[in-house]
């Protein structure tokens, strides 16, 4: 629990950082921008390539891609049945729905977390590759299909195919599981320059997360409410439950039940709210949701690692 705790201090103190930067305006939105380009197309699939290189698979695509993997898709299904027969949203915003209440922010959050207060930062391999090879995907096709049927289109084929391997983080997680599993030992002058990209990836993240913090758009109030805290709920504690309960299902460790409990925990990923900006639809929704769940996250996370840590 110590260290849990020191680790929550130190991710703390360098979100506080990119608050402080954004208020004095050391660093504008456009900043922001950049250093979390750097973090999301240099840095994390440089750590993760390192990462899952070394690491021990029948951990990391153990137990916990199946719990993931679950939970993902009980909140998938309970978002988009409740979107559609109580609210009745349209299709294309019920994607961005049960995107927002089970798509983790791994990149921003989840690595740092599973780095400091977990203590393995592969434990996000699973997490992040079932989210960029199946649910991502998955989702665009959907919204896709959706704006292409609107404009009387057909969607191509290779466009749908090839969106997993056009992320920088599946690149990184599939060449260092092809390191690993290829048993190829990555010499020095490779792996020294991986290493020193990979070491950007977590102070990034967290400073480009406060700055967005500070100068990201303030959260409404309006006729949407109830779905936007339905959501966050669904996210923070919904998934969690799930996770647990898959996790008690199938007999977990301890220490593995708290770590896909902390992950399920994270809030939805700010990529969605760039997903519902590109297709214009449910912005409002994914834009306070995702700031709502990132604030309850820090409860939601502590009292996962408090109750089972």
């Amino acid at each position: 629990m110590t260290d849990a705790l020191q680790g929550f201090v130190t991710i703390g103190v360098v979100i506080l950082a990119g608050v402080i930067a954004a208020q004095f305006g050391v660093i504008d939105d456009r900043g922001q921008r950049t250093i979390a380009n750097v973090s999301f197309t240099i840095g994390s699939p440089a750590l993760l390539l390192v990462m899952l290189a070394d690491a021990d698979l029948k951990t990391v695509f153990g137990p916990n891609l199946f719990v993931a993997f679950g939970s993902v898709v009980i909140m998938v299904v309970v978002a988009w049945l409740l979107c559609g027969l109580v609210w009745q949203m349209p299709r294309r915003d019920r994607v961005i729905a049960a995107m927002l209440s089970s798509y983790v922010n791994g990149g921003n959050l989840g690595l740092p977390i599973a780095l400091y207060v977990l203590g393995d930062a592969a434990l996000m391999a699973p997490v992040l590759l079932m989210q960029v090879v199946f649910l991502q995907p998955l989702g665009l096709t959907l919204l896709d299909l959706s704006r292409a049927r609107r404009a009387g289109r057909r969607l191509g084929w290779w466009s749908t195919i090839s969106r997993p391997v056009r992320n920088p983080m599946t690149v990184g997680t599939l060449l260092g599981l092809i390191v690993n599993l290829t048993g190829i030992t990555l010499p020095m002058p490779i792996l020294a320059p991986l290493e020193l990209m990979g070491n950007l990836s977590v102070p990034c993240a967290l400073l480009a997360f406060g700055i967005a913090l500070r100068l990201g758009p303030k959260p409404g109030l309006g006729p949407q409410t109830p779905i936007v805290m339905t959501l966050v709920a669904l996210k923070l504690i919904g998934q969690p439950l799930a996770a647990y309960g898959l996790a008690v299902l199938i007999g977990a460790s301890p220490e593995l039940t708290l770590a896909v409990c902390v992950i399920a925990a994270l809030p939805s990923a700010q990529n969605v709210f760039i997903i519902a900006q590109r297709y214009d639809t449910a912005t409002v929704i994914a834009r306070d949701a995702g700031l709502w769940g990132t604030l309850g996250s820090i409860g939601s996370i502590l009292l996962v690692t408090l109750l089972l840590g």
